[in-house]
């Protein structure tokens, strides 16, 4: 296998080879469930993994603005990465991405409320009463049936009969109605009903390795993209999230406690400089990095992190995440 190739021309851009296998397959040091990988093997139809260069929103949405028909798409995309090998060379010998670590996403599941009518609990005593009058029921109904054809039997019972069935229907359809609606003469009663919680969506975990490349932002801006916060997907249960995915989500990043290892934080520092107006990334390393008694290594890039603390820039680098 290359070390870098270009694997999707159809709808989007995505780089795989063993470059991209190797810091995928990394040992995570953090107990992953199994099944993350396969949704990720499954929605991919790949065991292999890729980083995404241009998604497919960015290469549609480029191409129609400029004019190109849907169906020249794919013949354009080539003449984007032939354009790259001639000014940069064969893709094998592309400047390598740099592994950050592992990154986590967490969503919270979701909830709704919904209305109910709330179910009477019977009782053991309240089902055999009710047990008791339904059977009572079926054998009233079975005498009445035997008696009406007794009558029947009988020329000289039938007009008598029809008028005590009809005043019979009558008197039933009646108590039908009040039992059915007992203050029909008044206001109807308002029903009650509660509100019963239910889940609306379950929540999801992704995990990804957060991916240094800066020849890769080179390429994005050859074509007029903005900056990407390159990460290689490696499992997500039940869905993968498509949220920032930028160095701000490092696992090494979230924990309160020194860390055994301090090499992690050694190795961020190294490319610290260019994340200086990712605010959010930069307060958390400067945390860790306080929690492990390293301030001494983050005096060479605190300086541009306080100038763009002070200008007000966004946690997102001006980078957007490229799923």
């Amino acid at each position: 296998m290359l070390p870098l190739l270009i694997e999707d021309l159809t709808r989007y851009i995505s780089i795989g080879g063993a470059e991209i296998e190797a810091i995928a397959t990394k040992d995570s040091l953090v107990a992953i469930d199994p099944v993350c990988y396969k949704n990720r093997q499954e929605r991919d139809k790949s065991k292999n993994h890729h980083l995404t260069l241009v998604n497919p929103i960015e290469v549609s949405a480029k191409l129609t603005k400029a004019g190109f028909p849907k169906e020249t798409h794919d013949d354009k995309v080539k003449e984007w990465i032939a354009n790259w090998v001639s000014t940069y060379g064969p893709i094998e010998t592309w400047e390598k991405p740099i592994d950050l670590g592992l990154g986590v996403l967490y969503t919270e599941p979701e909830y709704r409320f919904v209305e109910r009518q709330p179910k009477k609990k019977l009782t053991k005593k309240e089902r055999k009463q009710l047990k008791q009058q339904q059977k009572e029921k079926e054998q009233q109904a079975q005498m009445k049936e035997k008696d009406k054809t007794d009558e029947t039997d009988d020329p000289r019972s039938q007009p008598l009969a029809m008028a005590a069935e009809t005043t019979t229907s009558t008197s039933k359809s009646a108590a039908a109605a009040m039992q059915d609606n007992p203050d029909a003469s008044g206001d109807e009663k308002q029903e009650k009903v509660e509100l019963i919680k239910e889940l609306k969506r379950p929540g999801a975990v992704s995990y990804y390795r957060v991916v240094h490349w800066p020849f890769g932002q080179r390429l994005r801006k050859d074509l007029g993209l903005p900056p990407a916060h390159f990460h290689i997907t490696i499992g997500f249960n039940p869905r993968d999230i498509h949220k920032y995915k930028g160095p701000a989500t490092l696992h090494v990043l979230q924990s309160e406690i020194p860390l055994e290892d301090t090499e992690p934080l050694l190795h961020l520092s190294q490319y610290a400089s260019f994340y200086t107006k990712d605010i959010d990334y930069f307060t958390k390393l400067l945390r860790a990095c306080e929690i492990n008694e390293l301030t001494h290594i983050t005096t060479h890039w605190r300086d541009g992190l306080s100038h763009n603390i002070k200008n007000n820039h966004t946690s997102s680098n001006g980078s957007k995440d490229v799923d």
